[in-house]
């Protein structure tokens, strides 16, 4: 009976704990007249920087939260503090992130959703944030162990955030049924971006390692918020770009006098993303009469990824490459099931090393070369692009 008394006075406990939690979570969301969430497989933080440009150059009060290479919070003024995390990362990070806009006063919350999994997107979005406006980047094949094998899968994952009476942003090429179905069972609304005219000017502007779908995207945004376009341009000109978005350097290294420039494309993360980034190189003759070189960085915790470069070396993904390093601790047995069927191509293995030691092994020391980074950012490859960043001049691609 004892038992039963005391697991009952628990029960009721942790019932009154979630009620406050509820209560408590509701008070800090009200305060917030706009919340804008952005999940999808990449670009979520440049989108989410763009976001908050544009709406502070709209003269609104806004805080903005990026999860991507490195967690920030950027503040209305536009300065930046990174997020110290005790332990693994977790959506309550969001509950600090309600207070902070609610202590300063912000007319606006952007945030860059955390979650992988479906059911901690669904918690995230619908008990968390309640978002007026949801965006949703793309869909690419990454965290299949989460989120499935397929596309469908992948967008159905994205499709449980949507909660009841939002809006949904997504670009028209990366739209899918599930999204219609979900929405109109949430009793929400999907547009389909850009929206009318968003492509006039883009080509034209300067955006540094922007690209030209985040723009899009941002515009169409933008044009539904009634915000000039004029002014969404200026807002989105003057946002500090990710340290994971696309960035170059050319090299300033006397000691590497043949190298023509690094290009940091890791936080693209698997093939297809790094695909349509060397495809846009190609087109900007970066690699015309230049040796090419990729640094391809594994995640230890990143199997399956893992298993997608493997399977696309071994499809000839990066056969225009003269050298390819494999970093990271998968990188002796990926090195030996990719060499097994390669055709002749140099590929090195490298399990640790320091930026330098890794930069000057890769590079061509007679003849001029690019090197790409590519696979993660986390780990060796932040620390490449921290080694570049000392070593080079940035410069648009």
């Amino acid at each position: 009976m004892k038992e039963l008394l005391f697991a009952g006075g628990c029960l009721i406990l942790f019932l009154l704990y979630l009620l406050g939690e509820k209560v408590y979570l509701a008070s800090k969301i009200k305060k917030i007249p706009l919340r804008i969430c952005i999940t999808g497989t990449r670009g979520k933080s440049t989108v989410t920087r763009l976001i908050a440009g544009i709406l502070r150059e709209n003269g609104r009060k806004v805080l903005a939260k990026t999860t991507g290479s490195r967690p920030v919070m950027i503040f209305p003024d536009g300065s930046e503090k990174e997020i110290q995390r005790q332990g693994r990362p977790s959506i309550n990070e969001g509950k600090d992130v309600l207070k902070a806009a609610t202590q300063i006063g912000a007319q606006a919350l952007v945030v860059e959703m955390m979650g992988i999994r479906p059911e901690t997107m669904r918690v995230e979005s619908n008990r968390l944030f309640q978002p007026h406006i949801m965006v949703i980047t793309n869909v690419r094949l990454d965290h299949q162990e989460q989120m499935g094998t397929s596309r469908e899968n992948i967008a159905a994952s994205f499709a449980s955030a949507i909660p009841k009476q939002c809006l949904v942003f997504t670009p028209e090429k990366e739209f899918f049924p599930v999204y219609e179905e979900i929405a109109c069972r949430m009793n929400s609304k999907i547009l389909r971006a850009p929206g009318k005219n968003n492509n006039k000017s883009v080509e034209k502007e300067s955006f540094e390692t922007f690209t030209k779908s985040d723009i899009q995207l941002t515009l169409s945004l933008a044009e539904y918020l009634d915000i000039d376009r004029h002014m969404a341009l200026s807002g989105i000109k003057k946002s500090r770009s990710d340290i994971g978005s696309l960035k170059a350097w050319l090299s300033t290294d006397s000691s590497l006098p043949k190298v023509s420039c690094f290009i940091s494309a890791f936080a693209a993360n698997e093939p297809e993303s790094t695909g349509m980034i060397l495809d846009y190189l190609k087109k900007k003759d970066v690699f015309k009469g230049k040796k090419r070189i990729a640094l391809l960085s594994f995640r230890k915790d990143r199997g399956e990824r893992t298993l997608q470069w493997i399977r696309a070396l071994e499809e000839g993904f990066l056969s225009e490459f003269d050298r390819i390093f494999l970093l990271g601790e998968h990188a002796g047995v990926a090195f030996k099931k990719i060499t097994s069927a390669s055709k002749g191509q140099d590929f090195v293995a490298r399990t640790n090393g320091s930026p330098e030691e890794i930069t000057s092994d890769a590079v061509f020391q007679d003849e001029e070369s690019v090197v790409v980074g590519m696979g993660n950012m986390v780990g060796l490859g932040h620390s490449l692009v921290q080694y570049w960043d000392t070593i080079g001049e940035p410069c648009d691609l």
